[in-house]
């Protein structure tokens, strides 16, 4: 999928210098019929090199792509309008590029919110642990409790006070429906209750869920967008929603002192 569109990019942005060709009589240009002025010639020229420097980030994987994809593509339907006679083909390779480039901005944007929140929640957690587990941190806790973290080994074991984990399964979102593969990354403040959980869900094949739940301050939130763009949930500062990301917290908080 990633080299069928490069090869769009790579082919759309050649195709583009033979404006810039005609303009400056460089050669003969069947293709084009009408004439074209040396100023609207070097604007063929830089639709070119937009397309080609998109093409040499996204080899590089550089995330904000898009945008420069975007601009692209309206200079050069611009340009199409113009020569319409001569240029309208090149629409539908404008509209296949317009349909990657926009999820794929919406995805740069989705995944630099989380990374901020990550930050943030980060930045909250202190630079030492408090030392080592002992059997006093554990007087106040019930006995039942007691043993099963001492049977757990993990008495003498530094003090955890973050933790960032990565998952990859399979989720419903609701019981009789088809299993999802699904991949996660998750941040957890573990002395100040928080965490910011990212997931990215195939839906079907080219049609991906980006989802973000975060805990922070007794609050929760979750957001669930289509191909990262179109809201699909957006709850938060509600009992149900804030009582869910609680019992996540302490679901996950279980695992953090286990001895891998």
């Amino acid at each position: 999928m990633k080299t069928a569109f490069l090869i769009t990019l790579l082919l759309h942005g050649i195709i583009h210098i033979l404006g810039f060709v005609k303009s400056y009589h460089l050669a003969e240009v069947p293709q084009l019929s009408l004439n074209i002025p040396k100023s609207l010639g070097n604007l063929w020229l830089f639709c070119s090199i937009l397309f080609l420097a998109v093409f040499i980030l996204m080899i590089f994987n550089k995330a904000w792509w898009p945008f420069f994809a975007i601009a692209a593509v309206i200079l050069s339907q611009t340009l199409i309008v113009l020569y319409w006679q001569d240029a309208k083909y090149g629409t539908i390779l404008n509209i296949i590029i317009l349909l990657v480039s926009i999820p794929a901005m919406g995805e740069f944007q989705f995944d630099s919110m989380v990374q901020k929140e990550a930050k943030e929640l980060l930045s909250n957690i202190p630079k030492k642990t408090d030392g080592k587990i002992n059997k006093d941190d554990l007087a106040h806790l019930p006995d039942i409790v007691q043993k099963w973290i001492e049977n757990s080994g993990v008495v003498g074991k530094q003090k955890i006070v973050s933790v960032r984990l990565k998952q990859k399964g399979e989720m419903k979102n609701k019981p009789e429906g088809k299993w999802m593969p699904f991949t996660a990354e998750q941040y957890f403040d573990v002395k100040n209750p928080a965490f910011v959980w990212v997931t990215d869900v195939s839906a079907f094949p080219g049609i991906h869920l980006s989802g973000r739940d975060k805990f922070n301050d007794g609050e929760g939130k979750m957001l669930i967008k289509l191909l990262s763009l179109i809201p699909v949930v957006n709850e938060g500062k509600n009992e149900k929603v804030n009582s869910g990301t609680m019992l996540r917290f302490l679901g996950g908080s279980v695992g953090f002192h286990l001895p891998l």
